[in-house]
Parts: C-alpha cells; structure tokens; sequence
C-alpha cells in the first residue's frame, strides 16, 4: 500500500487585514517597542524613570564660580554648605533648593522665588529677602539676624528655633508659619500678617508689632517684654498665659 501523508490542518484561518487595520496593528507595534526602549534606557540608571529636575547646570556653575547670578534658574540645585556670602541672586528661581547650612550673609535674595526651599542651619545675617516667596521653606536653626524680609511671603514657612534677632518683617505675611521657640528679639512685624501663626515660646522682646494680624496665634510661653502691640488684632490669640483673648474681635 502507498502511505499517504495527512495534511496538517491550519487550526487559525488566515484573516486578511484591511489597509487601516494594518497601520493599527502596526502603529500598536511601534508604541510597544518604544515603550520597551524607553524602559531599557531607565533600567541603565536604577530600575526607574527618574523624576524630571529643573536645574540650570549653566546656572548653577556660575553661582558657584562668581556668586552672581540674578534671575537664574536654580531649582532644585544642590548648594548644601554653599559658600553665598554676598552673593547676588535678586530674581532667582530657588524652589526645591538645598541650601542647608550655606553661608548666605548679606545676600541679595530679593524677589526670589523660593518655594519648599530647605535652609535649614543657613548663616545669613543682614540678608535681604525683601518681596521673596518663601512659601513652604524650611528655616529651621537658621540665623538671618537683622535680616530684610520686608513684604516677603513666609506661608507655612518652618521657623522653627531660628535666630531672627533685629529681622525685618514689615508688612510681610507669615499666615500658617511655624516660629515656635524662634528669637525675634527688637523684630519689627509692624503690619505683618501673622494669623494662626505658632510663636509658642518665642522671643518678642521689644519686638514691633504695631497693627499686626495676630488672629487665632500661639503665643503661650512667649516673651514679649515692651513689644509694641498697638492697634494689633489678637482675637482668638492664645496668650502668654495660655489664655485666649478677644482683643480686636
């Protein structure tokens, strides 16, 4: 007998593709691919993709080499124990900076915009911080005595311990901030905006505080001997005592 061989049936039909199916098919290949690339590229520098920094290299280089650099993009540089002194960055962009124990004294910092930015243990006396965005920063441990932070913004600002001794911080805003334990010693806050501000422990001796916004603040165990509190608005404030009191309500 003559073998004959069966032919092996084709359990998947061929489906003809129309010519928008196949640039489907074909553009759902090359996303794949490319994905695939994208990851391999991340997987030669830890495993993932890392977060996009807005550092200006450029910028950074030339705050280090010459101090000087106004209106520089400086986000999220990296100048832990920079040596800033007398350095002049009016204008910069500082948000999500390290700045933590730079030397910063007598700065011009004004009109930067600073937001989250850690200066923590920072030494930067006589700094000027006039009309800076502070918003958010840490500035606890730091010492900015006779500071200029006139008009600056300091919402939720961490102050924590900071030696503000002589600092300016006329009509500036300060709503939410953190000043617990903080010396701010013959301070002017006249017109600050302090209210719900912690200064629980604070040293307001022979500080200004003529017309400030005092609202709903924490002042137990405060030091405020001969501060200037005319026409200051303390409703709901917490006294010294730990009393509330209902001054300008």
């Amino acid at each position: 007998m003559q073998n004959q061989s069966t032919p092996l049936s084709n359990p998947l039909p061929a489906i003809a593709l129309s010519p928008t199916q196949w640039l489907v098919k074909s553009g759902i290949i090359i996303c794949v691919m490319t994905m695939a690339v994208l990851l391999g590229v991340s997987g030669l520098v830890g495993g993932a993709i890392a977060p996009a920094q807005a550092e200006n290299m450029i910028h950074l280089q030339q705050v280090l080499r010459s101090e000087v650099c106004p209106n520089c993009d400086l986000s999220y540089a990296q100048l832990r124990r920079s040596n800033l002194d007398y350095a002049y960055l009016s204008g910069a962009y500082l948000v999500g900076a390290n700045l933590r124990q730079a030397h910063m004294t007598e700065g011009l910092f004004n009109d930067i915009w600073a937001i989250g930015t850690d200066f923590e243990q920072a030494v930067g006396d006589r700094i000027d911080f006039n009309a800076a965005d502070l918003s958010g920063a840490n500035l606890q441990n730091s010492r900015f005595r006779d500071g200029n932070f006139h008009r600056a913004t300091l919402i939720k600002a961490q102050l924590i311990n900071a030696d503000l001794a002589g600092a300016d911080f006329s009509n500036s805003d300060l709503r939410d901030s953190q000043l617990q334990r903080a010396n701010l010693n013959h301070g002017n806050l006249t017109q600050a905006n302090l209210a719900f501000a912690d200064l629980a422990g604070a040293d307001l001796s022979q500080a200004s505080l003529v017309g400030a916004d005092l609202r709903s603040v924490n002042l137990q165990g405060a030091t405020l001997t001969d501060a200037d509190l005319t026409q200051a608005n303390l409703c709901g404030a917490i006294w010294t005592d730990g009393q509330e009191t209902r001054q300008g309500c």
